[in-house]
């Protein structure tokens, strides 16, 4: 310990004007990123040229690191420092101490004032879970690459050319949409897999000092993790993707939900052509048992089309049922031949059951807290020649694990009429704002001559909670995709 201490104040000394320069762009910063904030003015027209400054943290982050680890550098045999008794373990230790003390700490204070000033409290688990993404996909991977690279130059090109063939490489297994539906506990076994992996890395390369080994090693890693993305977001009928949800959302939980599908004598002809060659059409299928008020969440199906020319599996993909049906995703060239047959349809629905709680009704002040972890905001924007309406702008801390509706009540005599906000989940981000922001009746529709004088009296946030995850599945033995798809 006496040893990793040591190195930590050499380090200290070494990096000392980059570490106050590093502490002035986060100051910076915070000053910055409220100015995006919806709801937010400022009368300094200037500070929004500085707005940019933000993308410089990523590389003081690199420029950092790199010299952390190259003051000790791993590549060669010809290194003072080897001369010296720097125990392994020391040295590691002291690594990442600085690692986390002066270039994590700061930052995460940073962000933690920025909830704070919004009106948010820090402690909640999503601002822990925007914590552990940054040190897994950010600082713990530059560390790896300034392990095995000799030079800032190396290690800045090295980091860019992992950057784009990874996102690359990502867009072309996922697609532009990425995942089709929620592959359950994906982010929490990635994110333990990483931490095991990295971790293994960084001892090796510390301890055995064999760099050549470590960039195989980490190119292997990197290999693997394409595949398993890949594996664990394809939905296909056989894939992990698949294996997870079904491992999540059993089947029978719910046996009082059921699927019903009921043919109008008048059938719908909602469709709707979509890019990558698939078309949406809706189905006249609903689902009973579903108590009243209770909603589904992270719904997804899976369907089989059986004919005697054809037949065909789909992967899971995300879907809504609403009054006028079940929301199909059909690729176009299934269509051309199976649009006009009698086909016989196999579907299966995983999705969770929420409940609302008591809607709670807040009185609009300058801030209020509402339910849900979340603070709002009573704003007038300032426009010329126009009365000042009131706004409400709400903001929660990085993830909302389940959606949330609040409704406006405006006051009497005002013609605008507002439809109840839904707040949608949020899994969280790496990004420099801290928060999430839900504007409530703040728009160009509202901020109109009609809308003189209106304003928000209060706010009624109802909070949805889970209740179970079901799987259930209906037969349709015969149907013709073309009596839903128009003339």
């Amino acid at each position: 310990m006496t040893q990793a201490l040591h190195i930590f104040r050499k380090d200290l000394r070494h990096q000392w004007i980059e570490l106050a320069l590093y502490l002035e762009l986060l100051i910076l910063v915070g000053f910055l990123i409220p100015i995006g904030w919806p709801g937010h003015w400022t009368s300094n027209g200037i500070l929004q040229w500085f707005r940019p400054l933000v993308v410089v943290v990523p590389v003081f982050w690199l420029a950092m690191i790199t010299r952390l680890i190259h003051d000790e550098a791993l590549v060669g045999n010809r290194q003072f420092w080897t001369t010296r008794p720097y125990r392994w373990t020391s040295l590691l230790g002291a690594k990442l101490l600085f690692l986390l003390a002066c270039i994590a700490l700061p930052y995460f204070v940073m962000q933690w004032c920025l909830a704070l000033y919004g009106g948010v409290s820090p402690f909640v688990a999503g601002f822990l879970v925007s914590a552990a993404k940054h040190v897994l996909i950010i600082w713990i991977p530059l560390l790896l690459i300034a392990c095995i690279t000799s030079t800032f130059a190396s290690t800045f090109f090295t980091t860019l050319a992992s950057l784009v063939v990874w996102t690359g490489m990502l867009v072309y297994l996922l697609g532009d949409n990425g995942p089709l539906a929620d592959a359950p506990f994906v982010r929490f076994y990635l994110g333990l897999i990483l931490t095991i992996i990295f971790t293994a890395l960084l001892v090796l390369l510390y301890h055995k000092r064999n760099v050549q080994l470590g960039r195989i090693l980490m190119g292997c890693t990197a290999l693997f993790f394409l595949l398993l993305i890949y594996s664990m977001s394809n939905m296909a009928p056989a894939s992990l993707g698949t294996l997870l949800l079904k491992a999540r959302y059993h089947d029978g939980a719910a046996p009082q939900l059921h699927l019903h599908y009921v043919p109008a004598a008048g059938h719908s002809t909602k469709h709707e052509e979509e890019s990558f060659g698939r078309t949406a059409i809706t189905l006249p299928i609903e689902l009973l048992g579903l108590p009243n008020g209770n909603r589904l969440h992270n719904a997804a199906v899976q369907y089989s089309l059986k004919a005697d020319e054809y037949s065909y599996t789909s992967p899971w993909n995300p879907t809504t049922l609403t009054a006028d049906g079940m929301m199909l995703h059909l690729p176009s060239s299934l269509l051309k031949k199976a649009w006009d047959a009698n086909t016989h349809l196999s579907l299966s629905l995983a999705a969770e059951e929420i409940a609302p709680g008591e809607p709670q009704t807040t009185d609009i002040r300058n801030r209020f807290a509402i339910p849900g972890g979340g603070s709002c905001d009573a704003v007038n924007p300032p426009y010329e020649s126009r009365s000042a309406v009131t706004a409400v702008v709400c903001r929660f801390a990085y993830s909302v694990r389940y959606p949330m509706e609040i409704d406006a009540t405006m006051a009497p005599g005002c013609a605008v009429p507002i439809v109840p906000m839904q707040v949608s989940t949020h899994e969280g981000n790496i990004s420099f704002d801290p928060l999430i922001h839900w504007p409530v009746n703040f728009g160009p529709r509202v901020l109109t001559g009609a809308a003189k004088g209106c304003q928000v009296q209060s706010l009624t946030t109802t909070v949805y909670h889970p209740v179970m995850r079901f799987r259930t599945s209906l037969e349709i033995p015969s149907i013709r995709l073309a009596d839903y798809l128009g003339h």
